[in-house]
């Protein structure tokens, strides 16, 4: 039985965490996180309820300062009193199975504050007992092993399935990926628009092109700028590689470590 209750404990938490993938991944201050989980819980509750085995996810719900998960388990095939008591006693790993692998929930949550409460209602009784994990219960067991830098690997990993994307202007993104200590671009050119041979004469003649982009990165809002935010503290840069199928050449300008810190400046969300 036991075993039983825990495949389907993973089934029914594994539901759950895709629900939670739509969350808002650019997030770090407590009141940024909390906006994007609002906004995530109106998107999850058009989901709900779904049902497996004898679960029922009924709604996501925020009061106070409790992430309130609303569970309805079907009485006729599982024993209310059994099924609570397993949750009880599982309570430790409670907040891994929701958020799964998915580091970007578990960041945010925690940057949040946010208690996460499980109510658990029988559809036949319908007696109803909850039990909560507290924000420092889930900061002490998960809040060490999510630094910036895996945060910037996952947002790599979301912005990869994106690719190829259309920058305009005759430029084609073909890929992005970390490269020692820099976010790496890869720049496809249409040089009936663009062509590599004036990208290398900008480049000779100074430090035009570093300069625009720095200012583009210091006008940054919204998820661009709490990215940037991670790059600082993650110690890392940004490198754009311009290349040509038609002259198979290249050019590639770098926003080093030390001027995203020293030449970015940082500003809130909202």
């Amino acid at each position: 039985m036991k075993d039983y209750l825990s495949n389907t404990m993973k089934k029914i938490f594994t539901i759950y965490a895709i629900l939670c993938l739509s969350i808002n991944l650019l997030a770090q201050t407590k009141q940024e996180a909390l906006h994007a989980i609002k906004e995530n819980i109106l998107q999850i509750n058009k989901q709900l309820p779904q049902k497996v085995s004898f679960f029922t996810i009924q709604k996501i719900d925020i009061q106070n300062n409790d992430y309130i998960v609303c569970i309805i388990i079907d009485e006729q095939q599982q024993d209310f009193d059994n099924y609570v008591n397993y949750m009880r006693n599982a309570k430790s790993n409670l907040f891994s199975l929701v958020a799964g692998q998915h580091q970007e929930f578990t960041h945010i949550f925690i940057a949040s504050g946010l208690n996460i409460t499980f109510k658990i209602t029988g559809n036949l009784s319908r007696r109803t007992k909850q039990f909560t994990l507290s924000s420092s219960e889930i900061k002490e067991s998960l809040g060490s092993s999510y630094e910036s830098k895996d945060y910037i690997k996952d947002i790599i990993a979301e912005l990869r399935k994106t690719i190829p994307s259309d920058w305009g202007n005759g430029l084609l993104c073909t890929d992005i990926k970390i490269e020692g200590e820099y976010v790496s671009y890869k720049i496809k050119t249409d040089e009936t628009i663009l062509t590599i041979a004036l990208l290398k004469k900008v480049k000779n003649e100074g430090h035009e092109m570093e300069d625009s982009i720095i200012e583009e990165l210091n006008n940054a809002n919204g998820s661009l700028a709490i990215f940037i935010k991670h790059l600082k503290k993650s110690n890392m840069g940004i490198k754009y590689t311009y290349w040509s199928e038609g002259s198979h050449d290249s050019v590639v300008f770098v926003i080093s470590p030390y001027e995203i810190r020293a030449k970015v400046n940082d500003k809130p969300l909202f």
